[in-house]
């Protein structure tokens, strides 16, 4: 991952580097906000630090980095004294850390900056879509909802919510019980999850054995987790979700907030064939 670090604070950057370049982050600095947005150039960065105190205006430098960018980059904002969630989102920031925690908290937040970078480019890429029908819409319609909420924050100051939920040995269930009984696996779930959803939620399908839910409507992070444990609950006990064969069908359940790419649940659940 490519890093524009922001910032005065030297002593940060250093002990950024020394710990993230040995796994193939590059990191690039600059203390100027208006220096880094006059040499910016599409593409050039995944992730930018930003310390807003550099900045008179750090909204409107935050909005100018990802113009220039163009690639929808990750902005962790860094500074002296720790922001609320309210008050990155304003600031147009997918997280925030204080330099006093920074070093003990980059790497939950480095991986959730890359979480939303690999989501940004999966959901983008147009060599597969897959189809919408019965209440699911496809890869490339989700794509756009997805964007959209990824900069709604910025104005509703909320985090928005993404449900994912797999169907893992999809491939073993086609080997052994067929394509149909892989269809048939994939196809229950479908319906399931378009039963079982609140009427705002919205489904898409967004990879062969994957469908994802933006969960809308939430009341904050409490409510987010609630929403999420009752899909779980709901799929361990429905008799629904097995393959028309023998094999047993393995999902898994990803709750992921964005922008800030925060995934606070992730579970298993095994289905037992009958």
């Amino acid at each position: 991952m490519r890093i524009l670090y922001i910032s005065a604070n030297q002593t940060v950057y250093e002990s950024l580097r020394a710990r993230f370049e040995p796994m193939g982050f590059v990191f690039s600095l600059t203390a100027s906000p208006q220096d880094a947005i006059s040499a910016m150039q599409p593409g050039l960065f995944d992730c930018v630090v930003f310390d807003p105190a550099l900045s008179s205006d750090p909204r409107m430098d935050v909005i100018n980095l990802r113009r220039g960018l163009n690639n929808m980059p990750y902005v962790l904002l860094m500074g002296e004294r720790a922001m609320t969630q309210e008050e990155c989102l304003r600031i147009g920031g997918n997280e925030s850390l204080p330099y006093s925690a920074a070093l003990r908290d980059i790497d939950t937040a480095m991986e959730n900056a890359q979480r939303v970078r690999d989501l940004i480019r999966r959901f983008g890429d147009e060599d597969e879509d897959f189809p919408s029908g019965a209440g699911v819409i496809a890869k490339s319609a989700f794509n756009q909802i997805f964007l959209a909420s990824m900069d709604l924050p910025g104005r509703n100051y909320q985090l928005n919510y993404l449900l994912f939920i797999r169907i893992d040995n999809l491939d073993e269930i086609a080997q052994i019980d067929g394509p149909h009984g892989a269809e048939y696996a994939r196809a229950s779930l479908a319906k399931f999850l378009v039963q079982f959803r609140r009427q705002s939620d919205i489904v898409g399908h967004t990879a062969r054995n994957e469908y994802t839910l933006l969960l809308q409507g939430l009341q904050g992070y409490d409510d987010a987790l609630a929403a999420a444990r009752r899909f779980e609950k709901a799929l361990s006990e429905a008799d629904s979700l097995l393959s028309s064969g023998v094999q047993d069908v393995h999902l898994s359940v990803a709750l992921v907030a964005v922008p800030s790419g925060l995934k606070p649940l992730q579970e298993d659940i095994r289905k037992n064939a009958a």
